[in-house]
């Protein structure tokens, strides 16, 4: 099975070269690579900022990297409850190279092996309450009802190679690094230069 990861065209070249400044965690060994031997791409993301939710297990912290089962998720671009998630997400991308200095976002594939620690975990109860909340502020009420999602986020957490269809917003998170001999570039947008 292929997955797709979206990136920056920077990133990109972190995840092909490694750089000085490229430090990891290897979450099966327990030891920090840096420089050419942090090629590939890593788990960065946490799943969870510390204290977003309460009662989560440590794993729910580690890091992770985010993918999609298909190259255009169509659960993210034609889903009738969430209209505008696909936008979302492709304007959350075209900020990040804003960020970064970056000029393209990348659309990046592999096939998913075993021993990546790859799941499936529906993001639907969390995208339930940021559609509620439409851009509002957390309020005290909302952090806990942010702390709920996030767990009902974590209780569909389903092996990859288990998952059957059936997830409202199915997204991947893949525990252990994928090395760049398996990454495939698919794609690449430019993104206009942003004017001050």
């Amino acid at each position: 099975m292929f997955l797709y990861h979206y990136t920056n065209d920077r990133n990109l070249k972190r995840i092909l070269e490694g750089t000085s400044d490229c430090s990891h965690k290897d979450q099966r060994t327990g030891k920090r690579v840096t420089g050419v031997d942090a090629r590939g791409l890593w788990p960065h993301k946490r799943f969870l900022s510390l204290g977003a939710a309460d009662g989560m297990p440590d794993e729910a912290f580690d890091a992770w990297t985010f993918a999609f089962l298909e190259r255009v998720s169509k659960t993210h671009a034609a889903n009738p409850e969430f209209p505008n998630l696909w936008t979302h997400f492709l304007d959350y991308f075209i900020s990040s190279c804003h960020r970064d200095d970056a000029t393209a976002i990348v659309l990046l594939r592999f096939e998913a092996q075993p021993d990546d620690g790859a799941f499936v975990i529906d993001k639907a109860p969390i995208e339930r309450l940021l559609y509620k909340l439409d851009g509002r502020p957390l309020e005290r009420e909302h952090r806990r009802a942010k702390s709920l999602a996030y767990q009902q986020v974590w209780a569909t957490k389903t092996p990859l190679d288990e998952y059957k269809g059936g997830f409202s917003v199915p997204e991947v998170i893949i525990k252990h690094p994928i090395m760049p001999e398996r990454l495939e570039e698919v794609t690449r947008m430019t993104v206009a230069r942003q004017e001050y």
